[in-house]
This record gives structure tokens, C-alpha cells and sequence, in this order.
């Protein structure tokens, strides 16, 4: 015979852990002990987010925009923050 269940059968909801919320301090010990080595990491608002790096078609994107902005606006209108190892630009 066919039973009608009037209760959830899992009354409890997931549990959602605590975040972990960083200070300067406690990167910098972590980044001196060599445990981030080779991690593109960035602190924001006590959050360490993996910061993306700047990679060949970005550069070139921003190489490709920042020519075109120079010839409509002129040379001093357009400053790009590029990546200080940045790969080869486009190549003409």
C-alpha cells in the first residue's frame, strides 16, 4: 500500500562552513614560509582570490585597443598597465 510522507525526509539543510577572513599580517607569514610560492593570489576584503595573469591575447587586446584609442583620441589620452614580464606584443 502507497505511503504519503507529510515530512521532509532530510529536515536538516546543508551546512555552509565559515570563511576564513585574512589579514596582511597572516599573508605575508604565509607568503615568507614559501606556502604560496608560484600562486597568483590577491587579498581583497580579507578574501585570497586567484588572480589571473595577464597572458598573450590580453596583451594584444590591449596592445590592438590602445593603438586604435591613440589614432581616434591621440597618444596622451590612453595609459594600459601591462604586465611588467609581459610576453612578446603583436608582431608586425
Amino acid at each position: 500500500m502507497p505511503t504519503a510522507v507529510a515530512e521532509p525526509v532530510c529536515s536538516q539543510s546543508p551546512t555552509e562552513y565559515a570563511r576564513k577572513r585574512w589579514t596582511r599580517a597572516e599573508v605575508q607569514i604565509l607568503d615568507t614560509s614559501g606556502i604560496l610560492a608560484g600562486q597568483h593570489l590577491e587579498l581583497i576584503s580579507g578574501e585570497l582570490l586567484n588572480k589571473m595573469g595577464k597572458n598573450r591575447p590580453n596583451v594584444n587586446a590591449t596592445t590592438g585597443l590602445r593603438l586604435w584609442m591613440e589614432r581616434v583620441f591621440g597618444a596622451d589620452s590612453w595609459r594600459a598597465k601591462l604586465p611588467s614580464k609581459s610576453p612578446p606584443l603583436i608582431e608586425a
